[in-house]
Order: C-alpha cells, then structure tokens, then sequence
C-alpha cells in the first residue's frame, strides 16, 4: 500500500483513479461513429464523453455501445453520428464510492464503465470494470500481505 494512500481509502473509487485507464476522451454529437470508435481505439478509452455545440456533457459512448451498433446497423453505422449511438441515462460513481459499490451499479444497470463524477458534479474519469476488480484484488493482496508482515512480527 503506498504510504500517502490512507488506509480507509485503498477500497475507493478515488484510489483507482489516475492508472491510465480514466482519461477523459471528448467528442461532439455530429462526430461519426466511425471516428469515435477510431478514438476509443487509438487512444486506449474506456469510453468518450459527448458533448453538443454548446459544451453541454450530452452523454457517453464505450466501446460497447460501437460493438452493438455495428452488429444493429451493419455498413449503415457508418452514416450514424454519435449522437444517434451514445447512452443519455447516465449512471456515474463519485471518487468517494467504494469499488463494491461501483461493481454492483455496474451488474444492476449491466454496464461495463462508469464515469466518476465529483460532489461538484465535475467529471473526474471513468472507471472500467477491470479497473475496478483489479482494485479489489489489490485491496485483497494488500490485506493478505498486512496480516503475513504481522504475523511473522509476532513470531
């Protein structure tokens, strides 16, 4: 565990975030399809955050949405904005949220990223759900090796 991570934190969505998968990747409802799955892929993105003319967050684009709209559509995706294809009811996590908790609004709404708002409505990232069981099995590993340290302290 590092030591500027409190120990309390190390189950937080706020540990997981900044390891390279959370970047905020940005494009516009006219964008096409094609050019937002080029960004997820180029660019490594669990997701894109679409936002109209005026700067207005509109909604998200993952690569799971690109995926089911080639399968839906075929050749017509290519004609297809993102505004046609992105997710409008969002569901986010706050950094302050538990890894537990972001895993279960993940299996309830059956979604594989969810974008981490701050308490000032702030978009800090997004968190995958590998980012998160890898954060968990961190938490676990860590908690083992603590009571391993302990334990041989002891004897």
């Amino acid at each position: 565990m590092a030591k500027s991570q409190n120990h309390n934190d190390i189950n937080l969505i706020k540990s997981i975030l900044g390891k390279g998968t959370d970047l905020i990747e940005v494009a516009n409802t006219a964008d096409s399809v094609f050019d937002i799955a080029n960004l997820i892929f180029n660019k490594h993105a669990s997701a894109v955050l679409v936002r109209a003319n005026s700067n207005k967050a509109m909604g998200i684009i993952t690569e799971y949405d690109v995926i089911h709209a080639i399968r839906k559509h075929g050749e017509g995706i290519m004609s297809m904005k993102a505004g046609d294809v992105m997710a409008v009811d969002l569901v986010c996590c706050r950094p302050s949220d538990t890894l537990e908790e972001a895993l279960r609004a993940m299996n309830l709404h059956k979604i594989r990223c969810l974008p981490v708002v701050s308490e000032s409505g702030n978009l800090e990232g997004f968190v995958n759900i590998n980012d998160v069981v890898r954060g968990q099995m961190k938490t676990i590993i860590d908690a083992w090796q603590s009571k391993k340290d302990t334990e041989t302290k002891a004897s």
